[in-house]
């Protein structure tokens, strides 16, 4: 599930992190020590996300974000204009309007809203698709539960202001952040590939670090010859396996993506090839 409080969004811009070197990109923690997404990149040139995993996932396993509890897919008709919004006590600029940081979804409309709990969706972004204000991709802060500000409708506040109204032409998403609700990548619903799982996250423990772009070691699946590219496996979720298209391949890997190379094969099914890393940041 999505964090539910503090906030551990930062909206700055990434630079050195302030921590000198004593940075364990082994370790899982039980509370959040840097924001979700926190970028470092190592003096060799390896680069790390830092992410949440609630459901826990092993060390050396691809992962990707759970679009299923903090996505929504492209919806129509979902939100209200200004004039039909509901004020924010303290803001002058009406939500929905132009320079306004909130946007007043209408699940009378949009079904998948009625689950949603407080903050669902921090941390992701709300992009609109087409219709008025069309063209933008908003970072978001954080919304409330389904429900309020009043019955069937959900808030979302927004890092940045609108730059154009929104309202019912509207056609928009919200796509998490890449980073959060982690699980085991997987072709079937889960394919955009976000790292490899440094530590062992669990429920207890569920932030830790993630590479993004190096070598690293990553479960294998099937077999793998030094130098091949690999992706993420059709058959077993959060596991590399070789790229190609052979003749009896050539339906599997469409669609799916190299993400790296192989440096060293695994002795076997099951084990940890070394990958270069090279395709998620």
């Amino acid at each position: 599930m999505a964090i539910a409080a503090g906030e551990y969004y930062s909206n700055a811009i990434v630079g050195s992190m302030n921590v000198g070197a004593d940075v364990n990109l082994l370790a899982v923690d039980a509370n959040p020590k840097y924001p979700i997404g926190q970028l470092i990149q190592r003096a060799d040139g390896n680069i790390y996300h830092y992410g949440y995993s609630s459901s826990g996932v092993a060390a050396g396993t691809l992962v990707a974000p759970t679009f299923a509890s903090s996505g929504q897919s492209a919806i129509t008709r979902g939100t209200y204009g200004p004039t039909s919004s509901t004020a924010v006590a303290g803001d002058a600029i009406q939500p929905c309007a132009k320079g306004s940081r909130f946007v007043e979804l209408d699940g009378t409309n949009v079904t998948a809203l009625a689950s949603a709990t407080a903050n669902l969706y921090r941390g992701g972004y709300f992009i609109t698709s087409s219709g008025s204000g069309t063209g933008y991709t908003y970072r978001i802060k954080g919304n409330t539960a389904y429900g309020n500000p009043v019955s069937a409708h959900l808030r979302i506040e927004l890092k940045e202001p609108l730059q154009y109204q929104v309202n019912a032409t509207t056609v928009w998403m919200i796509v998490p952040c890449m980073w959060n609700d982690l699980i085991a990548a997987d072709v079937a619903t889960n394919t955009s590939v976000s790292g490899v799982s440094m530590g062992t996250t669990t429920s207890t423990y569920p932030y830790g670090w993630f590479c993004t772009r190096g070598i690293v070691g990553v479960v294998q699946t099937g077999t793998i010859t030094a130098g091949q590219a690999v992706m993420l496996s059709t058959a077993t979720s959060g596991t590399v396996a070789a790229f190609g298209i052979g003749a009896s391949q050539a339906t599997s890997f469409i669609g799916q993506d190299s993400i790296g190379q192989c440096l060293q094969p695994a002795n076997a099914t099951g084990g940890l090839c070394t990958i270069f890393l090279s395709s998620i940041d």
